[in-house]
């Protein structure tokens, strides 16, 4: 399956959270009920984040935080500064945005292996908004997972 990234509401993922398993989406349901014209990205074409002014945000990298199963097939990872949700599907992965660059990508790669989820699994990345510290990591997940 090709991976994919779009723009989406939080206020979606928020109702859909609430949604119970008799009604819940597959991959590819979720993906089609997501889609907006124009909302899928050419992040092929986005300028790479690295490297950031070491002044921008103070010290970097950020320290990772010890990645987490916070309930059910509900994951979080990241690290002080930035962090991503993601939902193990069964049908593959959703992640919730991507952190600020690729360090941070590598990092989280890093962590879900902790958690037994395996990154060569994420289907979807739902990117929340338009700042790099939510895209910055897509192009890493790309073309690393």
């Amino acid at each position: 399956m090709k991976k994919a990234a779009c723009l989406f509401f939080p206020l979606l993922i928020l109702l859909s959270i609430g949604v119970s398993s008799a009604t819940a989406l597959g991959i590819a349901e979720a993906e089609a009920a997501l889609k907006v014209p124009g909302a899928e990205a050419p992040y092929v074409n986005l300028p790479d984040p690295d490297p950031l002014p070491p002044t921008l945000f103070g010290r970097l990298p950020y320290p990772s935080i010890a990645p987490i199963k916070l309930f059910d097939n509900f994951y979080f990872v990241g690290t002080t500064a930035v962090g991503v949700f993601i939902i193990d599907t069964g049908d593959g992965l959703v992640m919730l945005d991507s952190g600020i660059n690729n360090d941070d990508a590598a990092n989280m790669k890093k962590d879900m292996k902790k958690l037994g989820l395996n990154p060569s699994k994420i289907k979807l990345i739902l990117i929340s908004h338009e700042h790099f510290d939510h895209y910055g990591g897509v192009q890493y997940l790309k073309k690393n997972v």
